[in-house]
């Protein structure tokens, strides 16, 4: 078998074998970096017979380096929606005759927190917290505020009465 470059089997053959090696090793060819050529081919028998010209088969050399895949973006992280959640630790007990009550309360982590003692509006608060108050029924809230900046739709709230203390009999 004789192989010829640019479309036709005239010239020098650019490499030649017997069907014994294109089976076993096959054949290689040396083309110029980034270009296109074609071959065609011409077989030959025992007795000499040669056959007529292939048709072309077009081969491309692309020496070019392949541009690196892209980087992919950096996944954003998704927006935090979800309020936090507030509790109350520590309150006084729900019948007393002490006029200061002090709260505990807790919630996520970096949370800012708001109170509201009976009618008045949520105030910025800080844990622990304490309030001087008249005899009567109270009711103490408290919401978080996470660092997103979701609000507690549920405020933690305890509620509370001041009573007189008894007189004392002689």
């Amino acid at each position: 078998m004789s192989v010829h470059d640019n479309g036709g089997c005239t010239g020098a053959p650019v490499v030649g074998g017997t069907a014994f090696e294109l089976a076993t090793v096959g054949l290689t060819v040396t083309v110029a970096d980034n270009t296109q050529t074609s071959f065609s081919a011409t077989a030959t028998d025992g007795a000499g017979n040669t056959s007529a010209c292939s048709a072309s088969i077009g081969y491309t050399e692309d020496s070019t380096t392949p541009a690196p895949p892209p980087t992919p973006a950096p996944e954003t992280p998704a927006a935090d929606t979800t309020p936090p959640e507030t509790e109350i630790t520590k309150a006084p007990p729900r019948k007393t005759t002490k006029k200061t009550a002090s709260f505990q309360f807790v919630s996520e982590p970096g949370a800012t927190y708001e109170c509201k003692l009976d009618d008045e509006a949520f105030a910025p608060c800080t844990s622990p917290t304490t309030y001087k108050v008249k005899k009567g029924t109270h009711s103490f809230e408290v919401r978080a505020r996470d660092a997103a900046g979701n609000v507690d739709p549920t405020p933690a709230t305890q509620d509370w009465s001041v009573k007189s203390r008894g007189k004392k009999s002689k």
